[in-house]
Parts: structure tokens; sequence; C-alpha cells
């Protein structure tokens, strides 16, 4: 299904990289130079990630990654190391709706493995590319940056220069992605694929898909309640508590208390309740996570699509909330 690449010296190490979409310039061309293919491919923005990962943004809107220690060796687990690529991506395009801000309108397609080149890294020179992209729009776009020019009208260079990305916002969102990377394995792949739903439910949102919207926010907000709570618990696990008849102090959340707590008959709801009361939920993330639960239980159990304002209340407190629990301002709404 999906082409080979080796690593050699020459090619530098192999890389997944998706082009924004709908077409969008990485600082827009110096026409006063006059375009040329060339320039479609210079780096305006790279970085260096921990875990050994690298990111590129080129000029003509190409991303690409290398997965340094994110991923398995592709040689050992090629599904896994694609797979963890694409999650990556998603979560970049996260942080570069954050990094925009709500003034600028930014609409891009979820990456998905069909939407992805296998390239080298240095050059961002084509590599491979999958079964159900090859032929299609990307490597149309790919070859943009070899093909000689038509003329004046080219339609490599008709892009909308208002809507053009400039290389700073592309660089404080890999600064936010540095953030969601830095920290111990579980929390850093946690932290992705949450930013990754409240990607694709921004997406879905931007699409008219309400359902898609909520059902993608609301499981990373049921996450980040969950992990809320425990964070509570851990705090007050020793909290000092009465002594035992022997003089012992007696724990004050014991194996047994904590299992309720986190078992399942403590329900969202419960949740919500409790963290609202003790003042640890704002009181509109504690409203919208209220409005939240009923729209995506009358979407299971009575079929009932979730409005629009459901789908917007439930998106914006999931992003608050991400700050809250991950500490990476992380706002795609």
């Amino acid at each position: 299904m999906f082409g080979a690449l080796r690593d050699t010296e020459e090619q530098g190490p192999r890389s997944l990289a998706h082009y924004l979409w709908p077409p969008r310039w990485v600082d827009v061309p110096d026409w006063k130079k006059g375009p040329t293919p060339e320039s479609l491919g210079d780096v305006i923005v790279e970085a260096e990630l921990p875990g050994g990962v690298r990111a590129r943004a080129f000029r003509d809107g190409m991303i690409a990654f290398v997965l340094g220690g994110l991923a398995p060796s592709y040689q050992d687990d090629f599904s896994q190391w694609f797979g963890i690529g694409v999650r990556l991506m998603n979560a970049h395009l996260a942080c570069l709706h954050t990094a925009l801000g709500p003034g600028l309108p930014f609409k891009t397609a979820v990456v998905t493995p069909w939407t992805t080149m296998q390239v080298t890294f240095e050059t961002g020179s084509f590599a491979a590319m999958t079964d159900a992209s090859s032929g299609g729009t990307l490597l149309a776009l790919h070859k943009a940056r070899t093909a000689s020019l038509i003329g004046a009208d080219d339609w490599r260079f008709q892009r909308w220069s208002s809507v053009a990305l400039n290389g700073e916002s592309v660089r404080r969102s890999f600064e936010l992605l540095h953030d969601l990377l830095d920290r111990p394995a579980s929390e850093r792949d946690r932290g992705l694929l949450r930013a990754e739903l409240l990607l694709r439910a921004r997406a879905a949102q931007l699409d008219v898909d309400y359902t898609g919207a909520l059902t993608n926010a609301w499981t990373a907000m049921e996450g980040l309640l969950g992990d809320l709570l425990g964070r509570y618990l851990d705090e007050n696990e020793d909290r000092p508590a009465i002594k035992d008849a022997s003089g012992n102090s007696v724990k004050f959340i014991d194996g047994k208390r904590r299992k309720f707590f986190e078992g399942a008959e403590m329900t969202v709801r419960h949740v919500v309740e409790m963290l609202s009361l003790l003042d640890l939920l704002p009181f509109p993330v504690y409203r919208a996570a209220r409005r939240g639960a009923r729209a995506r239980n009358d979407w299971l159990h009575k079929e009932r699509p979730p409005s629009g304002q459901d789908a917007a209340a439930v998106l914006s407190a999931s992003g608050e909330l991400f700050e809250m629990v991950e500490g990476v301002p992380l706002k795609v709404a």
C-alpha cells in the first residue's frame, strides 16, 4: 500500500509530510524577484523538538516531520510509525489553529494516511506516496516544484495572499507542539491524542458536521474531566484524618475509596458536580459539560443530532479544560 523510501546520507532521515489544504503560502513570495518553482520549496520555519522530532514548514504549505523517538523505527513497525506520524501532524494543526487565533480564518482538512507523502526532510523532495493519493492533487502540488513555468497565470502561484500564514505564526505553533511533546511518554501520547480530537472536532464544526464536532470534543472533555478528578485525589490522598486505635493515621483516600471515585458508579454528572462544588471547574465549563452530556445522550439514545450551539459550547470549553489539565493553551474554536 505504501511506497518505500530508503534512508541514505544524501537523502537524510525518512520524513512524513502533508500540505496545508486548501493551499496556503507560508510567507508570500517576493514577487519582485519573479516566481520560480524552486521558491515553492523554500524552508521558512524549522524546529528541533523533544524526543528527536524535527519539523519544517516550506513556502508552498508543505509541513514535514521526522518522528525521532516518538515512534518505533519504521523498519520494526511501519503501521505504528505511520499512524503516530498522522496523529502528530493533526496535533500540530491544532497548535496552528491556536497560534493563528480567532481573528484569521483558517480551514484545513484533517490529515489522513491518504493525504500524506514520504519526503526527504532536508529538501522536501518527493520520495513516496500512498496508493490512494498517488496521481492526485498531492502529486500535482509536488511536481509544481520542478516543472517549468507556463506563464504569468501559472496555477501554482494563484493563491489567496490575504489568508497566507506568516512564519511567526508557524513558529509559535511549533513552540506549542514542543510543550505537548516535552513530557513523560504516557502524558505526551495522551496530550497528542486529545489535541487531535480537538482538531477533528473543529474541522467537523467548519464542515457543519455538528455530530462529529460534539463527539470528538466530548471524548477529549470526558478524559480531561477524569484527569482533573484524579489530580484532586492525588493531592488529597494523604490529607490529615483520624487515627485508629493503635494511634496510626487513617488514610483519607484509601484504595477502596479511590476505586469508587474511578469506577463506573461515578458518572460524568457526578464528576462535574463534584469538581464544580470544589471550585476546581469554572462555572461556564461546568455548564458546557452538562450541556454536552445531554446532547451526547440524546444523540446516542434518541438519535437526536446536536445543534451547532451544543457543539460550539463543548468545543470551546474543551479548549479551556485542555489548558487546565495539559498545561498547554490549545484553543481551536
